[in-house]
């Protein structure tokens, strides 16, 4: 699996690999996942931040009032978190059903088919076993 920052970086390189093996990968679909992923992502830390921050002012509220309403503004930011997650969730999985998709760079020295039959046997390496029997099937 190519990374991410990569595909990034080499679209046009990953997009001519996707086209040479025939495939239907969409990478610029995959491209605004990724941003929409990391926007939420972003949004999700800076929360956690905030919650972080608003355990400090608990802990230094000098009155019941102040506490209360810092726990208030803590409740808030839980309910904005825990409406923010399943979001991320569902984008990051949809983000790494595309990423799986993406075919590796194909070398420069490959010959190219456009199926199966007329890809080119470049070598083999070592014998092919010939058996005096039926060999079970690996599946």
């Amino acid at each position: 699996m190519l990374d991410i920052a990569f595909i990034r970086n080499n679209v046009d390189a990953v997009k001519a690999a996707v086209s040479a093996k025939n495939l239907s990968v969409d990478i610029d679909a995959l491209l605004a996942k990724d941003r929409e992923r990391i926007a939420l992502l972003q949004e999700i830390e800076e929360l956690q931040s905030l919650k972080n921050d608003i355990n400090d002012l608990i802990k230094q509220a000098k009155t019941p009032e102040e506490r209360a309403e810092v726990i208030e503004k803590g409740k808030d930011i839980k309910q904005k978190t825990e409406a923010i997650e399943p979001l991320f969730a569902r984008v990051k999985d949809e983000f790494e059903v595309l990423m799986a998709q993406v075919p590796n760079i194909i070398s420069p020295d490959t010959p190219r088919g456009k199926s199966d039959a007329e890809n080119q046997e470049v070598g083999k390496y070592g014998e092919i076993k010939s058996f005096d029997f039926t060999p079970r099937t690996h599946i």
